[in-house]
């Protein structure tokens, strides 16, 4: 699954780059859409491949610190800058 996935991330890359020639903005802003999706999927391909790694016992998993409030931070500027993308404001 993984192998189509990346060739289709890689092909959708060079067009983005101009490798091809330049494009219209339209096409442009559907190929990050495309790149942006086919990211999340092969994120979840990996999740369920470790999930299954980790249920026959072939995962080491390791133990390091982390500071909560960076991670909190990373992923509330993740969110905004998605919020941003898609043209939702801000709710208090």
């Amino acid at each position: 699954m993984r192998t189509p996935l990346n060739a289709i991330l890689g092909y959708t890359e060079l067009i983005l780059d101009n490798i091809y020639g330049d494009m219209p903005d339209k096409m442009r802003a559907v190929l990050e859409r495309v790149q942006s999706n086919g990211k999340h999927l092969l994120g979840l391909i990996n999740d369920v491949l470790d999930l299954s790694k980790i249920e026959a016992g072939q995962l080491t998993l390791s133990l390091t610190d982390y500071s909560l409030r960076d991670i909190v931070r990373r992923r509330g500027r993740r969110g905004r800058i998605a919020r941003d993308r898609k043209g939702y404001g801000a709710r208090c």
